[in-house]
C-alpha cells in the first residue's frame, strides 16, 4: 500500500546526508540500469541502526534480491560495530513482516506512526 508523499519520505531529497559516511549505508539493486530494489540503514546510536527503504519492484520479488540486499546491509553494519538493527513496518505489510522474521527479526511491539499502525521489530546482529 503506497500512502503517497508524506513525512515518511523526508529523507529522499537528502539521501547522501542521511545515509552517507558514518550516518548510514544505502544499497541499490539494478537490472540493466533500471533501479529495481533498494535498502538502507541509518545510525540511531553507536551500536544501533535502523533499517530503512527496503523495497523491491514487484516484478523482482521472490528472486532473492531482498535477502541479498539485506545481507549486504547486515555485513556492513557488523563491520562498523553495530550490535542491533531495529525497524518499523506497517501492520498491513504481511510480506515484509514475514521477510524480516525469516532473516531473524522479532516483533517487539506496535505503535501508531503518522496515523498508521506500525509493527516494531529488532534483531541482534552476529558479532565477528
Amino acid at each position: 500500500m503506497y500512502r503517497g508523499e508524506g513525512p515518511w519520505d523526508d529523507d529522499l531529497p537528502h539521501l547522501s546526508t542521511v545515509y552517507g559516511g558514518d550516518n548510514g549505508y544505502f544499497l541499490v539493486g539494478d537490472d540493466d540500469g533500471q533501479i529495481v530494489a533498494m535498502g538502507a540503514f541509518r545510525k540511531t546510536t553507536t551500536h544501533l541502526a535502523e533499517i530503512r527503504r527496503m523495497r523491491v519492484n514487484p516484478d523482482y520479488q521472490g528472486t532473492g534480491l531482498a535477502r541479498q540486499l539485506y545481507e549486504g546491509l547486515e555485513k556492513e553494519a557488523i563491520s562498523r560495530g553495530y550490535k542491533k538493527f531495529h525497524l518499523e513496518t506497517s501492520e498491513s505489510q504481511i510480506g515484509a513482516r514475514k521477510f524480516y522474521q525469516k532473516v531473524g527479526f522479532r516483533e517487539t511491539g506496535t505503535k501508531i506512526i503518522d496515523g498508521t499502525l506500525s509493527v516494531l521489530m529488532e534483531k541482534d546482529l552476529p558479532q565477528k
